[in-house]
């Protein structure tokens, strides 16, 4: 029965299927596992990636025990799955909140020494800008500096800020009302693009602490690269629902940005919440950087899984009141 439920699919039907195909080996695995067993050798936690038939994508561990007769000959083979998928989300999780801790040894020095010389530029050409007269055409130069130093700053707070985020304006909070106000700041961009844009609110949502601009911050940048990733005619579903851990104790409030769009190959799928990365032409790569440290500062979890050419879907996590 735990085999049914992990691998999705009944004993009855299970049967039916050669274990190699079963289990999705590849050619190289499938060889590998078949010299050992022929060899008469066990084969300890070996990880393989899985796709069930709801396309949900798991990492399971394979231990192998082969079976002897009493003249020592191979009769066959049992196989142990573990699922390793939550395990491996955790680590990877641990990882991150690692590598933001380092970034905030490192960056916080650096922005302050360049705030510095930045400040005293900007004053030096606004003063430039003064002595001027109103048609002088280098005021047109002087004011595009002093715009480029104010980009320039702006990208110097959002790094302080993940580094060392602001105190958090914690109060009682209505997710599903918080959705329902942020999403219309950017349906008109969806509408634009011809990108359908829905929702699906679960009615027994509990309340959560958490500061409501923070969220917003969060949900606007999920929805922005949503919608940068999605074709015309394209569709985005928001929803929102209570989940438990297997204790049945410990209860979130989950909410998910789910799209149609072109997806992220597994290859960059483990650095997309890393500070600076973007597979685009333009921004600063800090915006989901920036979301997983605004979840993590409220004890929540941010997760994402991407099919190539399928879709994406971000799961955000978070604690309930009580």
């Amino acid at each position: 029965p735990k085999a049914e439920e992990i691998l999705n699919i009944s004993q009855e039907n299970a049967k039916k299927i050669r274990i190699d195909r079963l289990l999705q080996l590849d050619e190289k695995e499938r060889i590998r596992i078949f010299h050992e067993l022929k060899k008469k050798k066990n084969i300890d936690h070996f990880e393989v990636d899985y796709q069930r038939n709801d396309d949900k994508n798991l990492i399971l561990e394979l231990t192998a025990f082969i079976i002897l007769d009493e003249n020592k000959d191979v009769l066959g083979a049992v196989t142990l799955v573990n699922d390793l998928t939550e395990k491996k989300k955790m680590d990877d999780y641990l990882s991150r909140v690692e590598k933001f801790a380092a970034l905030g040894r490192i960056v916080s020095g650096i922005a302050h020494e360049v705030r510095n010389p930045l400040a005293s530029i900007y004053t030096t050409v606004q003063n430039l800008e003064n002595e001027l007269s109103e048609n002088n055409a280098a005021r047109d130069d002087l004011q595009n500096i002093m715009q480029e130093i104010d980009r320039v700053e702006k990208l110097i707070r959002q790094i302080l800020n993940l580094a060392k985020p602001l105190p958090l304006q914690i109060e009682t909070v209505d997710i599903n009302e918080l959705l329902r106000t942020t999403i219309p700041l950017i349906e008109k961009e969806a509408k634009k693009r011809g990108i359908t844009l829905k929702t699906a609110l679960s009615g027994d949502i509990e309340y959560t602490k958490a500061d409501p601009n923070r969220l917003r911050q969060v949900i606007l940048n999920l929805l922005i690269n949503a919608i940068e990733s999605t074709a015309k005619r394209g569709k985005i579903t928001v929803s929102t629902e209570m989940v438990a851990e297997s204790d049945g104790q410990t209860k979130w409030m989950l909410m998910k940005f789910k799209d149609n769009g072109i997806g992220i190959t597994p290859d960059i799928l483990d650095k997309i919440f890393d500070p600076f990365f973007t597979t685009k032409n333009v921004g600063t790569g800090l915006g989901l950087s920036v979301s997983h440290k605004i979840i993590q500062d409220h004890n929540g979890m941010i997760e994402v899984e991407s099919q190539k050419n399928k879709g994406t879907t971000f799961s955000v996590k978070l604690p309930i009141l009580g």
